[in-house]
């Protein structure tokens, strides 16, 4: 059953913007780290020897298989929507425990902490999916949200600086004396409505010379090879050529933002010197 929800405040606006162009994202995100959300309660909250009450949120369900079901913890974005809620919940025969009111940073650390799926007015017209790379853009200063087509593309720093992947490109950039920078990003690629779909690490390389576009070429297969060598969980190593006479935002991002993972070592130089 779904519900049809007409806006009753700021958030709610942003919300069914993006939901309609998601070109307007950008909006609907900054009014959404600043709400109070609503989260329900499934009435088991236990009291703490402290005298504190122990928060006890319900999840709601949708089933993926014939034995199989996908939790979730639905999020509220206003008053009404909440009532709606209850409407629905009643007509399927669920009980209403009550709602906790929270300030959306709290709620998304503490469901992310918990591992715990999250959307915002599920069973409505303003339904949405919050994934992890949405929060994370959201709560942190170093992500980048670029428009792409008819989807939208999360840029970020990659978080986990001991991947085994690390020494492994720059072992195959070393090769290579035309690459004078190189920058890793995380890029994940945005449903707005159903949250973050293919991640992939970009690899963006500043070349000078004049085998830029043969050496490029080369290290895309090379990437292609070692992400078959050491399964990087399904994320590809995608490649990209950062041009000195063409500002895009990637490029941007990776100049203002980041400090290249590799650079040629003085060694790797002399050899160039004497090739």
């Amino acid at each position: 059953m779904e519900v049809t929800l007409t806006p009753s405040n700021a958030l709610e606006t942003a919300l069914q913007a993006a939901l309609a162009d998601h070109t307007q994202a950008k909006a609907l995100y900054e009014h959404l780290i600043k709400a109070r959300l609503y989260l329900l309660s499934d009435g088991q909250e236990d009291p703490q020897a402290d005298g504190t009450t122990e928060l006890s949120i319900m999840q709601w369900h949708i089933p993926v298989s014939d034995d199989q079901v996908h939790y979730f913890v639905p999020l509220f974005t206003s008053q009404e929507a909440v009532d709606q809620a209850k409407v629905v919940m009643e007509a399927e025969g669920s009980e209403f425990h009550g709602q906790i009111e929270i300030d959306a940073p709290q709620a998304f650390q503490l469901l992310l902490t918990n591992q715990m799926d999250m959307a915002l007015n599920p069973n409505s017209n303003l339904s949405k999916v919050v994934s992890s790379d949405e929060i994370r853009y959201m709560l942190l200063p170093d992500m980048a949200l670029l428009p792409q087509g008819n989807h939208l593309l999360l840029l970020g720093k990659v978080l986990a600086s001991d991947l085994p992947m690390f020494g492994a490109v720059r072992q195959i950039l070393a090769n290579y004396p035309s690459v004078k920078a190189g920058y890793f990003i995380e890029t994940s690629e945005l449903d707005i409505r159903r949250g973050g779909t293919d991640s992939a690490f970009t690899l963006a390389l500043t070349l000078e010379g004049d085998r830029i576009s043969d050496d490029f070429s080369r290290i895309r297969s090379d990437c292609r090879n070692l992400h078959r060598e050491i399964e990087l969980h399904g994320w590809e190593i995608r490649p990209y050529l950062l041009r000195s006479d063409k500002h895009d935002e990637i490029s941007d991002f990776c100049l203002k933002k980041l400090e290249p993972f590799y650079r040629p070592s003085l060694l790797s130089k002399i050899k160039t010197w004497f090739s």
